[in-house]
């Protein structure tokens, strides 16, 4: 098999690439490399995030000067260049150069519209409007894709939809998605004895739906043996914690400060379901990791991963984003039906086994090879 000579373009170190880009160092027929070009920001430290190099691949960081970035890649214009799309202005330098240079690249994204979203108060019918008035501003590069490109990895249907929306070419979409350390072995955080427990982890912001979850907590019957416990930081935890006492769940709601990444999973296996109630998101990395320790999963419509880890009502529930009652009902299910906990977390497993880093790198070489049999590769 022949040697590829890939570049990965990342905004910054992140633990949902850095196993797969380890997984893919490793194979004999890849030499990777890794180029950052923004800064990491303090939120993602608070979350537990950590900044940590790795010598299987080379990694550089660059977030002034573009030209001299690519440059530093002694053979960069014989190497597939994977960029995250041209929203900053720095990567719209590095893909004008790739092009200038009749370079090998690949489009590599979650879905778009995150600002817009925002801007919106995540009213998704309004959302859907816009997205589908303002596609035209894609056609350029939808176009440039198809022309160039060897093709587009989107990170889960929703990114998919966004670039048949702009014009892409289906046959040169492929499905690429973030993944997880894959760890055997868990120790369980041994606390509340005798309760269960609803998990949710992540920023405690508008965008992951908090409001939502609180109140479909709220109205859930027989809830007297649960917990509702919710783990991270962010602006809005005051204000969420003010809404579980309005609500009169205060005692039957924790909220915990952010964890080291190490321990989430911890948590997680103590925790008989996981929720993810997002309003917006790409992917939704949480999904594997509650997965990977064999839990139900609850998740809505509007996050990439509940389209691929959750098998609906088989392994848990995607719901309509922004419904309360939606997602009351799902939760109240496994409150009726205690015993679909363990079974309904066994097939999440089997479900996560197909999303480990060497899955991903599977996918990765499966879809060079289809595109290199449309396009003579030039290495």
């Amino acid at each position: 098999m022949m040697k590829y000579k890939i570049c990965i373009w990342s905004p910054i170190p992140s633990p949902h690439q850095k196993y797969f880009f380890e997984a893919l160092a490793r194979q004999p027929d890849i030499d990777l490399v890794v180029s950052y070009y923004e800064n990491f920001p303090q939120e993602r430290l608070k979350l537990g995030w950590k900044i940590e190099e790795s010598r299987l691949y080379t990694e550089q960081y660059d977030t002034e000067n573009p030209q001299t970035a690519l440059t530093a890649i002694e053979d960069w214009q014989t190497r597939i260049h994977v960029i995250p799309g041209i929203s900053s202005a720095y990567m719209k330098k590095i893909h004008v150069m790739l092009l200038n240079n009749q370079c090998q690249w690949i489009h590599w994204t979650e879905r778009s519209g995150i600002v817009l979203a925002d801007k919106l108060n995540y009213n998704m019918k309004l959302f859907h409007i816009f997205n589908f008035l303002y596609r035209f501003k894609y056609y350029s590069y939808a176009r440039q894709i198809n022309n160039h490109a060897l093709g587009v990895f989107a990170i889960g249907t929703p990114a998919k939809n966004d670039f048949i929306n702009w014009g892409v070419n289906k046959n040169k979409i492929e499905y690429l998605s973030y993944t997880i350390k894959d760890t055997n072995a868990v120790n369980v955080i041994d606390c509340y004895p005798q309760k269960k427990i609803f998990l949710y982890v992540g920023s405690l912001i508008k965008r992951k739906g908090l409001d939502i979850l609180l109140n479909a907590f709220s109205l859930l019957a027989k809830k007297q043996e649960w917990l509702l416990l919710l783990i991270g930081s962010g602006n809005d935890k005051d204000t969420y914690i003010d809404i579980s006492k309005k609500l009169d769940i205060a005692a039957n709601t924790i909220f915990l400060d952010s964890i080291p990444m190490e321990q989430i999973k911890s948590y997680m296996q103590r925790a008989d379901v996981f929720i993810l109630p997002s309003l917006f998101d790409g992917w939704g990395a949480v999904l594997n990791e509650a997965a990977s320790v064999k839990k139900p999963l609850i998740s809505t419509n509007q996050c990439g991963a509940a389209y691929h880890l959750i098998d609906d009502k088989n392994n848990g529930f995607r719901v309509t984003a922004g419904s309360v009652d939606h997602l009351r009902k799902a939760m109240q299910f496994y409150i009726d039906n205690p015993e679909k906990i363990i079974m309904h977390g066994k097939i999440s497993h089997q479900i996560y086994k197909n999303f480990t880093p060497d899955k991903n790198v599977e996918q990765f070489l499966h879809s060079l090879i289809k595109w290199h049999g449309q396009q003579k590769p030039t290495l």
